[in-house]
């Protein structure tokens, strides 16, 4: 960074950094105000088809949770999720 840079930058950051905490206090109120009226925030579920498809594939053989997750359009870590939550009970998240 030049030396006629630097100054520019120095005043126009404290700048940036509040614009990025009002943006960040706009999205919280936005969300709690979703939650408090009812509406689904985050990430949807998989649906209790795929969840099926992925529980079938994982104990049909011996797929690695890779594999297991390109056969069924899903990540390895949402089958590692899934056979997770099996093992415990929980069943359908």
């Amino acid at each position: 960074m030049t030396t006629r840079v630097r100054p520019s930058v120095a005043a126009i950051a404290p700048l940036a950094e509040f614009e990025r905490a009002l943006i960040v206090e706009r999205v919280k109120a936005g969300m709690a105000r979703a939650k408090a009226q009812g509406k689904p925030t985050g990430r949807p579920r998989l649906p209790a088809a795929r969840q099926r498809e992925v529980f079938e594939l994982m104990h049909a053989g011996q797929l690695s949770p890779r594999t297991i997750g390109r056969k069924a359009g899903v990540s390895h870590e949402l089958v590692r999720r899934i056979a997770q939550d099996g093992r415990s009970g929980e069943g359908g998240r």
